[in-house]
């Protein structure tokens, strides 16, 4: 009889490995000349359900906002390569088998799969200087109160955000960027967001963006 996916990978996860490690990044897609990223293959036991990863799902990409088991295929990983090429909190899962910017089939692979060539991204950060008299007109989401550390901005109203755009084409912020820090202090989503209601004048909103 046909053996279970968990524990028939495909075959075809070398091969995905294999294409990841030759992708260029596209032409103006950052500041930096290279994709700031790695690539993993991940393994998983026949007794575990996961890869010892919790996200938040902005709908093109997993965002990790926590790895919370300590044997675990994740932490198997991190425990065989460079400290650079360690999964942590804050990566970017945007790729999977080869799939990307759908983070339901991206989801569905993670299940199906006891075996996953996936690609990991890290975020490029840039300030903004707005001033703040009212509204900052955005709408800022995370599904992970306390463990996150960024607000995902899911909407950009008329404010001083679209002000900011206007007069600084050239680093605009855009949707699906996440604000990590106001006036260089960091915290959990839910301390970002009283971070922003608190502050007035000249506020510094760091932002990050998922390299392209």
């Amino acid at each position: 009889p046909q053996a279970p996916p968990l524990r028939s990978p495909p075959k075809a996860t070398a091969a995905a490995v294999s294409a990841l490690a030759h992708r260029r990044p596209s032409p103006g897609g950052g500041a930096t000349a290279e994709r700031p990223g790695f690539r993993a293959l991940l393994r998983r036991r026949q007794d575990e359900k996961d890869y010892g990863m919790e996200f938040f799902d902005d709908g093109e990409c997993f965002e990790i906002v926590c790895i919370y088991k300590r044997d675990s295929a994740v932490m198997r990983h991190n425990a065989g390569v460079d400290p650079s090429k360690r999964v942590r909190s804050g990566d970017l899962l945007v790729s999977v088998n080869g799939l990307s910017g759908n983070t339901q089939e991206m989801s569905a692979e993670l299940r199906a799969r006891a075996e996953v060539a996936c690609e990991f991204a890290r975020f490029e950060h840039f300030n903004v200087q707005i001033t703040k008299s009212g509204p900052l007109g955005i709408d800022v989401v995370h599904t992970h109160r306390d463990l996150g550390v960024s607000l995902a901005l899911m909407g950009i109203a008329e404010g001083p955000i679209t002000r900011w755009n206007d007069e600084h084409p050239e680093a605009q912020v855009q949707r699906l960027d996440r604000i990590v820090a106001v006036n260089s202090r960091r915290g959990n989503p839910e301390e970002l967001k009283e971070l922003l209601r608190s502050s007035s004048g000249v506020v510094t909103l760091t932002i990050a963006r998922r390299p392209r």
